[in-house]
């Protein structure tokens, strides 16, 4: 006769760990910069205003008076937060999504790149231009 089976004990799951919430609830993937005011889940891009809370992406150069979120080089001052993709430059009066190179003003969402924004990002680089393109060791 054999003995009979010996019951097995099934691991238990260890607790979950619940981190605290964020001012209103928001899931935030990738790299974070702060908190959102207003809860959000952001991947990749996306459309609309953000009214607080930054996620930033990349090179950024410019003042921002509310959160945006950022990727690529950008210059320029946000009154309001504003997602914003790929090079630009320009003062925002409300959120805006900008994706690429953009021209044109608005003046709710305001999406402006030349002359506005554009000397800031401009200031910014043009040493390096002119140190690269005076190098003593250029291609003729």
């Amino acid at each position: 006769m054999k003995p009979p089976p010996q019951p097995q004990l099934l691991p238990q799951p260890s607790p979950q760990v619940l981190h605290p919430p964020q001012a209103a609830g928001a899931q935030q993937l990738g790299s974070q910069a702060e908190p959102q005011a207003a809860g959000a889940q952001q991947l990749g891009s996306q459309a609309g205003a953000q009214a607080a809370g930054a996620q930033q992406l990349g090179s950024q150069a410019g003042a921002q008076a509310a959160g945006a979120q950022q990727d690529g080089w950008q210059a320029g001052a946000q009154a309001a937060g504003a997602q914003q993709d790929g090079w630009q430059a320009g003062a925002q009066a409300a959120g805006a999504q900008q994706v690429g190179s953009q021209a044109g003003a608005q003046a709710v969402g305001a999406q402006q790149l030349a002359s506005t924004g554009a000397q800031q990002l401009g200031s910014t680089l043009q040493p390096q231009l002119d140190l690269w393109l005076n190098r003593p060791n250029r291609p003729a």
